[in-house]
């Protein structure tokens, strides 16, 4: 089985403070994995380096085995990253904000995304400032059939009782 993710003595410093250092692991594919550990932690800083938005100090990412800073035009179309504090456009209605993703991305999935807002309770014509906290996500523009790997960080815990929560096993 190959790795979704594999990282080797991977290390990022911020002047003389190690945000995360010498982190080695692999995260096969097919698996859905949670990412624990105390503020401080490296958390958000391996997450970030996982998906090319910072250059390691040290060592090496790879997700399927490219990189996602020196290969981003193969790696990244294979991940998806939906940031903790990515803002929303809170005056878009949803359907302005799947219009927005099928715009944005190329292999958006249009029929898929409708099919989970009507699944979800989600109406269309609903601006994003005004959904509920636990609908208020970033990703609902983001989905894709294609999408093999997807990295999710919340502050909160309401995540894991979302029902959409299982595409990020795709």
């Amino acid at each position: 089985m190959s790795n979704a993710l594999e990282t080797t003595k991977l290390s990022k410093r911020y002047g003389r403070t190690w945000a995360l250092q010498d982190c080695t692991l692999s995260l096969p594919a097919g698996r859905v994995a949670a990412l624990l550990g105390p503020n401080g932690a490296g958390k958000t800083t391996l997450l970030h380096l996982s998906v090319g938005l910072l250059e390691p100090t040290a060592g090496e990412v790879q997700a399927f085995g490219l990189s996602p800073l020196r290969q981003p035009g193969e790696a990244l179309p294979r991940l998806g990253f939906v940031a903790q504090d990515t803002p929303l456009y809170k005056g878009f209605t949803v359907a302005e904000l799947l219009t927005l993703g099928r715009k944005l991305n190329p292999r958006w999935d249009d029929a898929l995304a409708r099919a989970r807002m009507q699944k979800l309770g989600i109406p269309l014509e609903r601006r994003a400032g005004k959904l509920s906290g636990r609908r208020r996500w970033p990703s609902c523009w983001r989905w894709r059939s294609d999408l093999i790997c997807c990295c999710w960080m919340s502050r909160s815990r309401a995540w894991t009782r979302w029902p959409g929560a299982s595409f990020c096993a795709r």
